[in-house]
């Protein structure tokens, strides 16, 4: 709500005869709202936007441009984008009712031109986006999207965002492998264990991750080590060399979240997942 103020004069005789100052109100007839379906993000996962124009007036605009920047950022030079449209998700409807979609501009952000609002309408425009390598996915981060509206008998530009931030992931895997593949009864024989975690998050000891194994053929453990501190039997792990069967206490292993690092040159975010290695000697039993 804009105020303004207007004040006439009166002319005669060369004199001038102002008139009292009238108060008035300029009340904006359109609203922009912009609204993410989902909040949080990965990499590689779509996201829905929600744009809602609404327009409260008798009067009928037409040919709007409505541009959203998809997050764009500028890095040494080069402006990147952390959002990308996906092509052919644009949808529009005008109070409530499916219509034909307006065009889409060729351009780094998404621009869409040919807007119709029609008098006391809700026009809603939906399209998709993927996130791409140059949105950080630290938890600390946020990426905030900006969406803007003008057209020539507006009376400003529209603008309206949102900001959506990195999901909280714990993403495990574990690789074994062991040496000699070769061996021969009685001979010692290393497994070495690599816990990953590719998430944003730390593995915190009460979430109870455990290693199993069913060794086949069993073997006399003689060490385990886990980041090169040696483990104790009963206190540390369980191992029963009847079966075979070796399983880590519940909230031994506690991988820290990935690390994450932007190419200098291109500004690719990349990460470094946090690692937990667990190595198991031993001989093989006849």
């Amino acid at each position: 709500m804009t105020e303004f103020y207007n004040q006439a004069s009166l002319c005669y005789g060369g004199l001038q005869i102002n008139s009292n100052v009238v108060k008035g109100q300029l009340v904006d007839c359109i609203t922009l709202k912009k609204t993410a379906l989902c909040t949080q993000y990965a990499y590689g996962e779509s996201i829905v936007f929600m744009v809602t124009i609404e327009n409260i007036s008798s009067c009928s605009y037409v040919n709007l441009t409505l541009y959203d920047d998809l997050s764009e950022y500028e890095y040494n030079g080069c402006v990147l984008y952390p959002l990308k449209y996906v092509d052919s998700s644009l949808r529009m409807m005008i109070n409530g009712k499916e219509c034909s979609p307006p065009s889409l501009l060729s351009t780094q952000g998404l621009k869409i031109s040919g807007i119709c609002l029609p008098a006391k309408s809700v026009v809603t425009i939906f399209y998709t986006v993927t996130v791409t390598a140059y949105a950080p996915l630290d938890i600390s981060s946020s990426v905030t999207n900006t969406v803007t509206l003008t057209g020539q008998f507006l009376r400003r530009c529209y603008t309206d965002s949102v900001t959506i931030t990195p999901r909280a992931t714990t993403l495990l895997t574990i690789t074994k492998s062991l040496c000699p593949k070769t061996v021969m009864e009685c001979e010692d024989i290393t497994y070495t264990f690599v816990i990953s975690n590719a998430g944003n998050t730390d593995i915190l000891p009460e979430d109870n991750v455990t290693v199993c194994d069913k060794f086949k053929p069993r073997i006399n453990l003689t060490r385990v080590e886990l980041d090169g501190v040696e483990l104790k039997q009963y206190q540390d792990f369980n191992y029963n060399p009847l079966d075979g069967v070796f399983t880590t206490k519940q909230g031994l292993i506690t991988p820290k979240g990935a690390t994450f690092e932007r190419d200098s040159c291109t500004g690719v975010i990349t990460q470094t997942p946090g690692v937990c290695i667990l190595v198991i000697k031993g001989s093989i039993l006849s």
